[in-house]
């Protein structure tokens, strides 16, 4: 008499589709908070700092483009000759300037009422001395078309696991000069990236050419 067929147990069948359904929930989790993580709101709340003359000569589609439209610094010095020098920033506002991260710092000096005589030649120095500094950690070039003088600087990472990409705009013409130093990284799916240089450029190059109007 024919002995009767055992059936495979489907215990380990069952085990596997239970391991397998845990690693696609956890897979799907960890991709979760991974997006959450890389797309968050890096702005902040909107800033009532009080704003000077110099700072204002950036204009707010200039600011929107850089998505650095929230004050964070506005200082402004006058000298008994007329001159005038500011220091003044933004960052992301929360809720309005996307995602990633962007700084934006400027630099201007003013001699428009300057009864100083050396006044041309403070302007020049006042370039030359960025461009110096700015030559120390970045590739600095000569920039066409902005003022008189102009020069473009950046300071790119050596990796791409590295994502912030910094860049610097120097220039002066007959009665300012302006730096403007304008920083970030964008976001992937799911981790930070470096931002298009190019973008970065074009936008502290408008910054630059407000703040010589």
């Amino acid at each position: 008499m024919p002995k009767p067929r055992r059936h495979r147990s489907t215990i380990p069948l069952v085990i596997l589709l239970v391991v397998l359904v845990l690693m696609i929930i956890g897979g799907g989790i960890f991709a979760y908070v991974q997006y959450q993580y890389a797309h968050k709101d890096y702005g902040t709340s909107p800033n009532t700092l009080s704003s000077n003359p110099l700072c204002d000569k950036v204009s707010g589609p200039a600011k929107e483009r850089a998505r650095t439209t929230n004050p964070d610094k506005a200082e402004l010095r006058e000298y008994d000759n007329g001159s005038q020098i500011a220091w003044c920033g933004w960052r992301q506002t929360k809720g309005k300037d996307g995602e990633g991260q962007r700084f934006l710092q400027v630099e201007l000096a003013d001699s428009t009422t300057s009864t100083d005589t050396r006044r041309a030649e403070d302007l020049v120095e006042r370039l030359e001395l960025a461009k110096r500094y700015a030559g120390g950690d970045m590739q600095v070039d000569k920039l066409d078309g902005l003022g008189d003088e102009a020069y473009f600087g950046v300071k790119k990472p050596a990796t791409t696991s590295i994502t912030t990409i910094e860049v610097q705009v120097g220039a002066r013409n007959a009665n300012g000069f302006v730096k403007v130093t304008y920083s970030g990284f964008d976001v992937g799916t799911f981790s930070k990236r470096q931002p298009n240089l190019d973008d970065l450029k074009t936008a502290a190059v408008a910054i630059a050419q407000d703040a010589l109007r």
